[in-house]
């Protein structure tokens, strides 16, 4: 995602069957851009070690009800 930053892309991720996140680097930067889409909280990231255990962590962590 970083080498492509002048590119549009999004990555997706989804917990069970709902979309969670989406990730994508901000144009022109290697600043990495992840949205909660259930909160529609966003987060920034220059290390890309630290947004993978973010979104790891975002994703496999079980809900309370």
């Amino acid at each position: 995602m970083r080498e492509f930053q002048d590119v549009h892309i999004t990555q997706v991720f989804t917990k069970g069957e709902t979309d969670w996140l989406h990730v994508k680097c901000k144009t022109g930067t290697s600043t990495l851009e992840l949205t909660y889409l259930q909160t529609e909280a966003v987060h920034y990231y220059e290390s890309v070690d630290a947004a993978a255990e973010v979104i790891d962590q975002a994703v496999t962590t079980v809900s309370a009800p």
